[in-house]
């Protein structure tokens, strides 16, 4: 799980990299590490999937290196990330990922876990309502992650 920065370079795709405290950590210096144990990657990093929009057919990007690295599943977002949605929707992944009455799920269960973690977020508002002299209720379903943020979030592998 990387919880950073990332960038995109579209000129220098290669030099896309992940910011960290110590240094920037690029697609050229991760595609020479051995990671024989690769299963999963969430890169909740900004842009770790953007890709050139100029190129749609020859994407290098942060997770298409995590896959290219061996890394059967991989969660990658196309653009800046909500510091402030963010934690909500790891949170709601990761219970669906390790919560299960029968232990942890499989890599394959991945996809599902994102999905169901940003449509999980929704708010639910009741309200009484008068029509003709009786009391009825109204849900009205709001979400809590801005459509543009649900989006954002990518899966690449089984």
């Amino acid at each position: 799980h990387f919880a950073c920065h990332g960038e995109q370079h579209a000129n220098f795709p290669d030099e896309s990299a992940f910011q960290l405290s110590d240094g920037h950590l690029s697609i050229n210096r991760i595609m020479h590490i051995d990671l024989p144990q690769a299963r999963f990657a969430f890169l909740s990093a900004c842009e770790s999937s953007m890709g050139d929009r100029t190129l749609p057919d020859e994407a290098i990007h942060l997770a298409a290196c995590m896959f290219h690295l061996g890394f059967r599943s991989v969660v990658g977002t196309m653009w800046a990330l909500d510091d402030e949605f963010v934690p909500k929707v790891m949170d709601r992944f990761y219970k669906e990922m390790l919560g299960g009455e029968d232990g942890p799920k499989p890599v394959t269960h991945a996809a599902e876990a994102l999905q169901k973690a940003v449509n999980i977020q929704v708010r639910r508002t009741v309200t009484k309502v008068f029509a003709n002299g009786r009391r009825t209720r109204e849900e009205k379903i709001t979400p809590l992650l801005p459509l543009v943020q649900r989006i954002n979030f990518v899966h690449f592998g089984v």
